[in-house]
């Protein structure tokens, strides 16, 4: 019986190796482009980037279906909200339930964002509260002298707009000045903001008609009498426009001389 083989000699030569083993046998090109199905698990554990093409594995510089469904979705950040956004719900609160439902918890819901968001424009529900008067003030006597004195307009034609500013509000803003004078009834800065308001109103009713050469006490008594029937001129639209000509008649009433000759 012969000897066996000393181990030297059954091991390859360093040059040889290549030749022995039948992965390290195959050049880079061939290995990049083929990988024996054995190996294909191990592949997709440690690359993700590889895909099946007959017998082997073909390496791929795409990503796995699996790899793409695992990516986390970025969801599309909402529009920054603004302090407007904030008042603007708040009235819309005040005007179709009460103020005591105007809080920060419900309204964050209602506009679909956090607490924090408000927190960031407003101090507390008291500056929200006072930015609320702030816009009905805007509203109410900014907007409102603005609209009428555009151009050169005559103090007779600005008479007129304001009637027809009032009339052509929505029902909307009408249940705003209930609500608010509702609201001023309880919570003291509402109602000096209110008194404020009429002040503001009556006073500029009252220069248009001394413009128009009325004395102190005739321009008084006719703004309060114009100033009262532009307020119920403006809740008339509730139930139905009044007609242009039925404006001119309360304009044309305003302005008759007193007593009548």
């Amino acid at each position: 019986m012969s000897s066996p083989q000393p181990l030297r000699d059954r091991l390859p030569m360093a040059n040889d190796i290549y030749n022995w083993h039948p992965l390290l046998a195959l050049t880079r090109e061939s290995r990049a482009a083929s990988i024996p199905t054995g190996w294909q698990n191990v592949m997709l554990r440690c690359r993700g980037k590889v895909s099946k093409s007959g017998n082997g594995v073909i390496l791929s510089k795409k990503k796995s279906a699996t790899a793409k469904s695992r990516r986390p979705r970025i969801a599309k950040k909402r529009p920054a909200l603004n302090p407007a956004d904030w008042v603007n719900a708040a009235i819309e609160v005040l005007v179709t339930r009460s103020i005591e439902h105007v809080r920060v918890e419900p309204l964050a819901k209602r506009l679909g964002a956090t607490k924090g968001s408000f927190y960031w424009h407003f101090k507390d529900r008291a500056a929200l509260l006072d930015a609320v008067i702030e816009e009905w003030t805007r509203r109410g006597v900014i907007e409102a002298t603005a609209l009428t004195q555009t151009g050169t307009a005559t103090a007779r034609q600005q008479l007129r707009r304001l009637l027809d500013f009032r009339s052509l509000t929505t029902a909307r803003w009408a249940d705003l000045e209930i609500a608010m004078w509702a609201w001023s009834r309880r919570y003291r800065p509402a109602r000096i903001a209110a008194l404020e308001i009429d002040r503001r109103r009556l006073e500029y009713v009252y220069g248009l008609f001394k413009e128009l050469g009325f004395s102190h006490e005739d321009a008084r008594a006719r703004a309060l009498i114009f100033y009262g029937t532009t307020m119920a001129v403006g809740r008339h639209t509730e139930s139905e426009r009044i007609e242009p000509d039925a404006l001119d008649k309360i304009l044309a009433m305003a302005l008759a001389e007193y007593p009548p000759r």
